[in-house]
């Protein structure tokens, strides 16, 4: 009888053992199912949201950097390092996040009417990052005729603004525009990058043409895939001069030719305005293939 006793206990001991194993063992998946598929996700959608705040701080440095070249008109290379995308996390089921940084040529197009005369052979290159991230929503950043525009969503603005002023001369009555671009053109063919690691885009100062002023400038044309972040920097812009009002002095409307800059005269400033265009053209590589 007492044998049976002990054998029942032993028998009863195993079972417990293997059911708190089994506890555990359930308890540990549990914990790691709730990790995948709860916090990961909002890990990894937290980091590429860094990652986009980190690419927007270094298309500024870019930025910095040909304002610098053009300022000093030297042919000195400068380095600026985008990060194109992040890795995986460790331990855990998570994808990648991957970038593109391509040189386009021909993507911005300006052109500008004067009585008679229309000037159209303004056509400018891009410099333009986008991502493709697996958690948090796209975005492409782009250096456009010395802007950045951040575009997502099908929406775009602009981050930094370009060199372009307007100053009303209320002696003369003139009108004075001032707009100095910048001409991203390509070096050696290098002409994009893919991956998910830093690299490199080289620009360097290559030439710069003599002012070309423009009297009675009826119309400015921008054609360009961004057109509503340049309309609402036109806006304000004009507007900020003080002198000048939407729908009395100019009107901005786009339609098959581009994003429509259109100046009229009144009593007080019966003249159209002067237009001021300089172009510094700065060369851009970065290293080609799969990074």
């Amino acid at each position: 009888m007492k044998k049976n006793i002990k054998k029942l206990r032993d028998s009863n001991e195993g079972v417990v053992g293997i059911i708190v194993a089994v506890l555990i063992i359930g308890l540990f998946v549990i914990i790691i199912t709730t990790i995948q598929t709860i916090y990961v996700p909002l890990w990894m959608e937290q980091q590429e949201a860094e990652h986009m705040e980190e690419v927007a701080n270094q298309f500024s440095m870019l930025k910095y950097a040909i304002d610098t070249q053009i300022i000093t008109e030297k042919p000195i290379p400068i380095s600026t390092s985008i990060k194109l995308g992040n890795k995986e996390m460790p331990f855990f089921s998570s994808s990648r996040s991957f970038g593109n940084l391509d040189i386009l040529l021909d993507q911005f197009i300006l052109s500008v009417n004067s009585g008679s005369s229309t000037y159209s052979n303004y056509s400018f290159g891009i410099i333009k990052y986008s991502s493709r991230n697996s958690y948090f929503l796209d975005q492409s950043y782009i250096y456009e005729g010395g802007a950045v525009i951040m575009e997502q969503n099908k929406g775009n603005i602009m981050t930094i603004s370009p060199s372009f002023s307007v100053d009303p001369d209320p002696y003369n009555y003139d009108i004075n525009i001032s707009l100095n671009i910048a001409n991203i053109t390509r070096a050696k063919e290098k002409i994009s990058v893919s991956g998910y690691g830093t690299y490199p885009i080289k620009t360097e100062f290559s030439s710069a043409s003599p002012p070309v002023l423009i009297t009675g400038v009826n119309y400015i044309v921008i054609n360009s895939t961004y057109s509503n972040a340049w309309e609402i920097f036109f806006n304000r812009t004009i507007t900020e001069s003080n002198d000048l009002k939407y729908g009395t002095h100019f009107t901005i409307n786009e339609n098959s030719d581009g994003l429509k800059i259109e100046f009229f005269t009144d009593s007080i400033w019966n003249k159209k305005p002067n237009l001021n265009i300089k172009i510094y053209d700065i060369s851009a590589q970065v290293g080609p293939g799969w990074i």
